[in-house]
């Protein structure tokens, strides 16, 4: 005999409407939580805080809060050349630029260190923070930087700042929160819904793609 009939249990409609619901739940809290995951804060408490120096007006008054508060050994901007045509190139690249506007948004610190980077086609971040990495090795004792950054770009940065910074220097990161949506209920709005998914998928392809050989 080559058949034999087996008995199997199949769900009833209500088990089929539990199994809907908790997949339902399930997507749902993976949606709510993707934003919160990209933009963490964990500062290490380090002498050093890295601004890069591309962020927005709200996330410099950030810098600028924290730098009062935590009286850094050294502030330090960091960001590659300035697109060509852009209102802000004669600054040169985002290190000039982000300093400058620290300055301007109220830091009197003399504690500023411009770090810029090379000009790359691709792996931006990770070529700004080779040279901050490069910076503290050369220049000075600390071992320890607590990078400042954009939203939802926090995770994919403070990665590669620790890919790159790795094992002589430890990093932590602190994210400042956008005001252009509400990273709780980012998929209400088409700003949130574009930079989620876009630092979502730039996130992935650091940890699963990029490699810096």
């Amino acid at each position: 005999m080559l058949f034999k009939r087996k008995e199997i249990w199949v769900p009833t409609w209500k088990g089929w409407v539990a199994i809907v619901l908790a997949f339902a739940a399930l997507i749902f809290g993976i949606i709510r939580s993707t934003a919160p995951f990209l933009s963490p804060t964990k500062p290490v408490g380090a002498p050093v805080l890295v601004m890069e120096g591309w962020i927005p007006e709200d996330g410099i008054r950030h810098a600028v809060r924290l730098a009062n508060e935590n009286h850094y050994a050294l502030i330090i901007t960091s960001g590659m050349e300035i697109e060509k045509g852009m209102d802000v190139s004669h600054y040169g690249d985002y290190a000039n630029l982000g300093a400058a506007r620290l300055v301007a948004l109220g830091y009197k610190g003399t504690n500023i260190v411009k770090v810029p980077s090379p000009k790359v086609p691709k792996d931006r971040t990770y070529h700004s923070a080779l040279a901050v990495h490069e910076y503290l090795l050369k220049n000075t004792e600390y071992r320890s930087l607590d990078l400042l950054t954009e939203g939802v770009h926090a995770r994919r940065s403070w990665y590669l700042f620790r890919r790159a910074c790795r094992p002589e220097i430890k990093v932590g990161v602190i994210a400042n929160q956008s005001p252009d949506f509400d990273a709780k209920h980012w998929w209400r709005t088409s700003n949130g819904v574009r930079t989620v998914l876009n630092e979502m998928i730039g996130y992935l392809y650091a940890v699963t793609v990029f490699n810096p050989e």
